[in-house]
């Protein structure tokens, strides 16, 4: 089982291929087959040449399996690795069966990515949790069925080959629902919590692989927005369990009340992820992030002072976004300015539509009222994703120097590599290692 790697990263910059994603969705198939009586392994692709990758899968023997390889893309910019790869599978051994999935990535449109990736034998789409074991039967292709999309997985990491390079993750809810513009889980709806005592039994057997309990876990849900109850029996059940470690997570600014962030970090939690993406009304209002600016900023400023008091670190993400200005950027960056005694870091980047069947066109067509358009109109069919200039007056490349400068302006050498350090370094990643 591989998670596609990239030719080159999204971001350019010294670190980027230092970065390890973990494919916590492929882990999660992974251990389904294992119960069901497979023997499977987890290989990422990460930023390997395609030729030594499948070189390697040679000389382990991987190649040799009459069970087709299963291809997870978890990102658009994985398809040229993909290719690549595929093709050397195919050439080395021809009677190879290649089965290829990615939510995000296939949508609902094999046709495309047969034509991006000539040499796969099968298409999945959607999530597959409850399909997973027919795609090694040939027989059953024809019968596979998508997983209802809010199923969450459990993680085996004695699955994944090189786990102890890897910041374990553990999947507590998918979906979102809060409809923002940009985001195609805007519309699948939040899904209840794992159970705190499922979760702490699956942390417990971590702990057990990696023999030892300093993990740095990234507790995985596109909005992370736990009930005080929850909080509450986490907090017990870490306990209960002798699990003391520290993790991270992921949400909206305004997703929780000051209380339940003091319980939070009593639980561990040490660096949260908030998606404010702008702090310009107007552009906020674009984006559908919020119908009332002026209260969802008064909460931001109240979580980021809540997270300082409690000792988390936050990075806040900023989205430059279709209809973006110089005064946009300023009005976000006057607003960060004056909170920057609480924040950690900031992760700033402008928009990028990536093909998501006929919605990504849609969207492409909305954008142009607020004067964007795309950098190439052929981008999306042919590599799967567009970078577009934002406005009139901010070209992409403007846009990728205003988000470079917001992110070095707020964060420090040793930020940088403080929240690095919680699921993207290697985990043998030094502070030492990094200034050198």
């Amino acid at each position: 089982m591989i998670s596609a790697g990239m030719l080159s990263p999204k971001k350019i910059n010294h670190f980027s291929k230092m970065n390890l994603y973990l494919n916590y969705g492929l882990l999660g198939l992974a251990t389904i087959l294992n119960r069901a009586g497979y023997d499977p392994i987890v290989i990422h692709g990460n930023f390997i040449n395609p030729i030594q990758f499948v070189d390697d899968l040679d000389r382990a023997g991987h190649l040799e399996s009459a069970l087709p390889i299963l291809i997870s893309i978890p990102s658009s910019y994985a398809l040229d690795w993909t290719r690549v790869v595929c093709r050397l599978i195919k050439q080395m051994n021809p009677d190879a069966l290649i089965v290829v999935g990615g939510r995000w990535v296939i949508g609902d449109d094999g046709a495309w990515i047969r034509r991006q990736i000539p040499d796969i034998d099968l298409v999945v789409f959607g999530t597959a949790e409850h399909s997973i074991e027919n795609t090694l039967n040939t027989v059953m292709w024809d019968q596979l069925v998508s997983t209802p999309p809010n199923t969450l997985s459990t993680l085996d990491y004695s699955l994944l080959d090189g786990f102890a390079d890897f910041t374990p993750s553990f999947e507590v809810s998918r979906g979102c629902g809060r409809g923002c513009g940009f985001c195609a889980e805007g519309d699948v709806p939040l899904s209840t919590m794992k159970n705190a005592r499922v979760l702490a039994d699956e942390i417990e057997a971590c702990f057990t692989v990696y023999q030892e309990n300093d993990i740095r876990a990234y507790f995985e849900a596109s909005l992370f927005q736990p009930s005080s109850e929850w909080i509450a029996d986490i907090y017990k059940e870490f306990a209960t369990h002798n699990l003391d470690f520290q993790w991270r997570a992921e949400s909206r600014v305004d997703a929780f009340s000051s209380h339940q962030v003091e319980q939070l970090a009593k639980a561990g939690l040490k660096v949260l992820d908030l998606g404010l993406e702008s702090a310009s009304p107007q552009q906020l209002l674009n984006m559908r992030k919020t119908t009332t600016p002026a209260i969802y900023l008064r909460r931001a400023s109240e979580l980021l002072k809540a997270c300082h008091d409690n000792g988390i670190w936050t990075k806040v993400n900023v989205l430059l976004y279709p209809g973006e200005t110089k005064e946009s950027i300023s009005e976000t960056e006057e607003w960060l300015d004056h909170h920057r005694q609480y924040i950690k870091g900031i992760s700033a980047g402008p928009m990028v539509i990536y093909r998501y069947g006929n919605s990504s066109q849609v969207f492409l067509k909305e954008i142009e009222f607020y004067g964007a358009r795309a950098v190439s109109s052929s981008d999306l069919e042919t590599k799967g994703f567009a970078d577009i200039h934002l406005s009139k007056e901010l070209s992409n490349q403007d846009a990728i120097f205003e988000a470079n400068r917001l992110s070095s302006n707020f964060m420090s050498t040793r930020d940088y590599y403080d929240l690095k350090t919680f699921s993207y370094f290697p985990r043998d990643m030094t502070f030492e290692k990094f200034s050198e």
